[in-house]
């Protein structure tokens, strides 16, 4: 039970901020993807598995981290994985060659995947039941959010510096965050339950025992695998196509990923105002295979594929503001909030994995561009399908409660 007299927003600020800044690294590479491929000789394969280093950790050991989050501590474990940050990007900054920049990348992934399964804990200790779907909202926003703010600011950078010092710029917001959120969570109230005593392997088995959390992150794989393939080759995509230059393709990318914040929170109104969870999923995710396919539909003028992409974006920002609040309701305690979080970050990595690479590989086997709008549209169904078998356990659980 949550008995939260009053918000503490400041913490709730902070711990926000720890996402944005985990999803600063995720931004950070599209814009400059051009360069990077052509220094190090990249394949537009090889470029999309140094886009889905984060996907393929959070795929990898998103349950366990959740799982060793609720075991040694939520706030222990975001102050070493910004610590991981912090050294993938000077790693980063100082590489000569692929092997060394994709260890960069994997460190920092390591650190974001950390920070994102143990914020929602730390909130669910400062927020009091009336604020749980509103700050949800909020935080749900940290992935479009930091993301469009590092591909606005690289272009303006790149007028100063290279994308290496882009990596070392990030090393040091990422040092000034670790200050601000161990001083401001020093006070934490203590949690409640036996989370210390619970093994990591008995808890993943409790979780994963249900299948609400692989249904959550069955959702939010097909979702997270359109959107983060679309947002990463859109600014390639419309330098070839469009011609834009790689400010302008970067800026308009930025543009488009922006939009899915406010979609996060108008998902988290929906639900304040009891839409149903499945019908928010299913709806979002029908909308998204509509406007992603028109993106790359032929003869569509410059103007239409952008105001497709916003609406793409928009409408799908529905998705992780609804599928994140239902960790609580589909975990087996509270206390295992974090390795249910852990289930369905495994769900959102596999998806952001698997989509650019596999939408690289799609272009250089066709050989343009022409079939990635029916790849987009596929995705999207799938997600359809997950949200209406999520509607039926949701029910059931409505129904034995």
């Amino acid at each position: 039970m949550n008995d939260v007299v009053k918000t503490r927003w400041p913490v709730v600020t902070v711990a926000v901020m720890a996402g944005v800044v985990g999803s600063l690294q995720v931004g950070k590479a599209p814009p400059v993807l051009d360069v990077l491929m052509a220094e190090f000789d990249l394949s537009l394969s090889l470029a999309g598995w140094v886009l889905s280093t984060v996907g393929l950790t959070g795929a990898l050991f998103g349950l366990l981290a959740g799982s060793v989050s609720d075991r040694i501590g939520h706030r222990r474990t975001v102050f070493f994985s910004l610590l991981f940050i912090i050294a993938g990007c000077l790693l980063g900054a100082i590489s000569k060659d692929v092997i060394t920049l994709l260890t960069s990348r994997f460190l920092e992934s390591i650190g974001f995947v950390g920070v994102v399964v143990s914020i929602p804990s730390i909130l669910m200790r400062v927020i009091t039941s009336r604020d749980q779907r509103l700050v949800f909202g909020i935080w749900a926003g940290y992935m479009p959010f930091g993301m469009a703010v590092m591909m606005a600011t690289v272009p303006l950078l790149l007028v100063q510096t290279d994308w290496r010092g882009i990596w070392l710029f990030n090393a040091l917001i990422t040092a000034i965050l670790l200050v601000f959120f161990m001083y401001m969570t020093r006070n934490l109230p203590k949690r409640q339950g036996p989370q210390a005593s619970t093994k990591i392997l008995v808890a993943m088995i409790r979780v994963l025992s249900r299948p609400g959390p692989w249904l959550l992150a069955a959702c939010f794989m097909a979702y997270a695998g359109q959107w983060a393939a679309l947002m990463s080759w859109l600014p390639t995509f419309l330098g070839e196509v469009s011609g834009n230059s790689m400010a302008t393709a970067a800026l308009l990318t930025a543009l488009v990923v922006f939009v899915n914040v406010p979609g996060n929170l108008f998902g988290g109104w929906l639900l304040q105002r009891n839409f149903t969870r499945w019908h928010l999923v299913a709806f979002g995710s029908l909308c998204m295979a509509c406007f992603g396919y028109g993106v790359f539909v032929d003869g569509v003028s410059d103007t239409m594929r952008i105001i497709f992409a916003v609406a793409f974006s928009f409408t799908g920002g529905l998705l992780p503001t609804t599928l994140l609040s239902g960790a609580v309701l589909h975990s087996p305690t509270p206390e295992l909030t974090a390795t249910t979080n852990g289930v369905i970050i495994n769900g959102a990595n596999t998806g952001t994995l698997l989509g650019p690479p596999a939408l690289g590989t799609l272009v250089a086997l066709v050989g343009g561009w022409q079939a990635t709008g029916v790849a987009i549209a596929i995705g999207g169904g799938l997600a359809i399908i997950f949200a209406i078998l999520l509607g039926v356990v949701e029910r059931r659980l409505q129904t034995n409660n």
